[in-house]
């Protein structure tokens, strides 16, 4: 049979359980609500139909008294007709109504020790539920509800919505004895994690038509827990006078959920052949090896928690792990495929390592400028420098520098050493994280530079400590809360050029090449959230070790007075030999259960372009303006040289 996935839409009314839903189809089902039984309703002065009743008792619950209440039974020749949008109330007692029951709209509540006998009649947009008993027969038309936890003596049509599942695991009787006969409009439901012999007993004939729903089952909080693992089988229905016809489809309660229906001559069973996320979004043609790795480990974390094969207390659960397994129990029933990846992305926490890796290029963006800016500045005197803020945008983020001022000293034989300090801020967007990471952090270089004749080389290190602020986006499956943390990320690196000058187009071209290396230590963390999926992870250690081949082109004029002008632009190659990120974090909710946090793949190969332009007057002072491009991502930066 084709697989339907059937929606639910529940319009709870007044303050009972029951619920108006609409009608269904193999194509879509019928819309349901499955809250569990009411507290009983707090009795009201004056009870309807009380003494003797020469009529049809008639009760249409007002926006005034939306839950009215019998108790102590009654007795009447005549019929129960329940109108109106508001709930009836059956309390303590038999209630015998010989001309039958009809609920024309609105709800009707058979409480615990309550007595129902009559024929029962549910009308569309209208329902019923029964915690406690009914004698005599039930018509369920089209779009009518009847939530069954207790018993019904006589014959059950079902042409609506029939619930017949659990609340917390308590098994009601849930019996019909009689026959059972399911027409092809309507709805079955039955809870798929229920650890009892049968959901629906039936001590008649069952004759099946349209559609049977698998649920998750829920607790006193509304809250359902995962599912257990695989194979299973789930029971649906015992008939004793035997199964005739079949359901037309059926639905689970989510993308991740995969089985059958299994017909025997008295039971129908529902076999669950997997309960995996990473095997159905393995054969799913959405997502990336990031999505798989979130569901393989969405998996996993369910193994370990012993979710999967049902053996955890409920009442041992720390409230972390409790908000766990009822988020991972809404992750399973996702419906969606786009959704299911946009929940996996959010539970990969990768944006943590992204952010770390746009931080160590900030950091080692400043090599390529300084060397090209001390490559191309004439000999001379010592001086100090200043570089007006520029904005270098990395990883679908920007940074903002701040003014960065240097020092230069100028030694014998060509060489100059020298050091800059700077201050930062950025803001990074990690889109498929849904979150944002800002950070505030001081870098100070220092480099030596020895330029020859023809050639020169050029070495740099630096240092920078981010304070990184990181909130994302945990989305559930349409349910979004937010994660936040705080952590320090110490970035340094190494970096060495060597180039040499040759004539070429009017100006000099120079070859080059570099190699450099970047680490970017990072703290130990906690985020702070409610949905038991937010990570708690040690410090971690990132290297990036790479190398760098390119050419930059230069051109010189001069006027009378000392003053100069050049121009240069540059291309460079930059590969990375070695790109590790050793972080290991887990879940709050499963401390105990480490992993391996990866981020989304690194680019081994990037292109950088450069322009700029460097003017001034003899060696007491330079301006230079340029603009850097590093794959995706743009900086443009001002300076100002004085020397003396």
């Amino acid at each position: 049979m084709n697989r339907t996935k059937l929606s639910c839409v529940p319009t709870l009314l007044a303050t009972a359980l029951l619920a108006a839903c609409g009608g269904g189809s193999s194509d879509y089902g019928m819309v349901r609500s499955n809250p569990p039984p009411p507290a009983p309703p707090p009795p009201v002065s004056t009870e309807p139909c009380s003494g003797t009743m020469t009529t049809d008792c008639t009760v249409a619950p007002t926006q005034a008294e939306p839950v009215l209440e019998m108790t102590d039974g009654r007795t009447s020749a005549h019929a129960l007709i329940k109108q109106g949008d508001g709930t009836l109330s059956l309390g303590t007692g038999t209630f015998a109504f010989a001309g039958g029951t009809d609920v024309q709209a609105g709800g009707l509540v058979i409480n615990y020790d309550a007595v129902l006998a009559s024929n029962l009649a549910i009308a569309a947009d209208s329902g019923v539920s029964v915690i406690g008993a009914i004698e005599g027969h039930v018509d369920v038309a089209e779009n009518g509800n009847l939530y069954l936890y207790g018993t019904i003596t006589g014959n059950v049509a079902n042409a609506g919505f029939l619930s017949a599942d659990t609340v917390d695991g308590v098994a009601y009787p849930q019996r019909i004895e009689g026959d059972f006969v399911q027409t092809e409009t309507g709805t079955l439901t039955v809870l798929i994690s229920a650890d009892r012999p049968v959901m629906l007993e039936v001590t008649g004939l069952a004759q099946l038509a349209g559609l049977v729903q698998m649920m998750q089952g829920i607790d006193w909080d509304y809250m359902g827990y995962p599912l257990p693992e695989t194979p299973s089988a789930v029971p649906i229905l015992h008939a004793d006078g035997g199964v005739s016809g079949e359901f037309a489809d059926w639905g689970s309660p989510g993308l991740f959920v995969e089985g059958a229906l299994r017909y025997e001559p008295n039971d129908v069973f529902f076999d669950v052949t997997a309960v995996s996320a990473e095997s159905v979004m393995a054969a799913a043609p959405v997502g990336d090896a990031l999505t798989l790795e979130a569901a393989r480990r969405f998996d996993g974390m369910l193994a370990a928690t012993g979710a999967a094969k049902g053996t955890f207390d409920p009442r041992a659960l720390s409230q972390a792990q409790d908000r766990l397994l009822r988020s991972a129990a809404i992750v399973q029933r996702i419906d969606d495929y786009a959704q299911a990846v946009r929940t996996f992305d959010s539970l990969s926490g990768h944006g943590h390592v992204a952010a770390v890796d746009a931080y160590m290029q900030n950091a080692l963006q400043a090599a390529p400028t300084i060397a090209a800016h001390l490559d191309a500045t004439p000999r001379g005197a010592n001086g100090s420098w200043a570089a007006q803020p520029a904005t270098f945008a990395v990883a679908g983020g920007t940074f903002q520098q701040k003014p960065t001022f240097g020092y230069d000293l100028q030694l014998a034989n060509g060489t100059r050493v020298g050091s800059s300090v700077a201050w930062s801020e950025g803001t990074l967007d990690l889109a498929r994280g849904g979150g944002v990471a800002q950070s505030r952090a001081p870098q100070f270089n220092v480099y030596v530079h020895h330029a020859g004749q023809r050639g020169y080389a050029t070495g740099m290190m630096g240092f920078s400590r981010q304070a990184m602020d990181l909130e994302r986006t945990i989305d559930l499956g349409g349910i979004s809360q937010l994660a936040h943390t705080r952590r320090d990320v110490d970035t340094t690196f190494g970096y060495f050029e060597s180039g040499r000058a040759m004539a070429f187009g009017g100006g000099r071209i120079t070859p080059f090449a570099a190699a450099h290396w970047s680490q970017a230590r990072a703290g130990a963390f906690a985020e702070q959230g409610v949905t038991g999926f937010e990570l708690v992870g040690d410090a971690s250690l990132h290297e990036r070790l790479g190398g760098d081949i390119g050419a930059r082109w230069t051109r010189d004029w001069g006027w009378n007075s000392g003053h100069w002008l050049r121009l240069d632009a540059g291309m460079r190659h930059r590969h990375l030999f070695q790109a590790s990120d050793v972080a290991q974090v887990a879940y709050v909710g499963a401390p105990g259960w480490m992993f391996d946090l990866h981020g989304a793949p690194v680019d081994r190969d990037a292109q950088m372009y450069s322009f700029g332009l460097v003017g001034g007057r003899d060696a007491r002072w330079a301006w230079s303006l340029r603009f850097d491009s590093y794959a995706e991502d743009n900086a443009m930066s001002f300076a100002f040289g004085r020397g003396f």
